[in-house]
């Protein structure tokens, strides 16, 4: 999700520090570069973009696509039980 936000027309800066289920990361997106790196502990997981431009998407726009993101990768996860 974070790269294909990376990739809109205006991007300048996609980047995040999230905990994962394998401990904390930070990813980076600038201006056709990427980073994926572990990171040291932090107290939440957050995100940030920087686009440019006309062609800016709302906040719900990028909060509906994250959450359809989350629960197609949620259900990609077998069943564990």
């Amino acid at each position: 999700w974070l790269s294909k936000q990376s990739n809109r027309p205006g991007a300048r800066r996609a980047k995040a520090v999230i905990h994962t289920n394998e401990g904390w990361w930070a990813f980076n997106y600038d201006e056709g570069s990427e980073a994926l790196k572990r990171s040291s502990y932090r107290r939440d997981s957050r995100l940030e973009l920087i686009i440019e431009g006309e062609d800016i998407p709302s906040p719900d726009e990028l909060e509906e696509s994250l959450k359809a993101c989350l629960h197609e990768a949620f259900e990609a996860v077998p069943a564990h039980g």
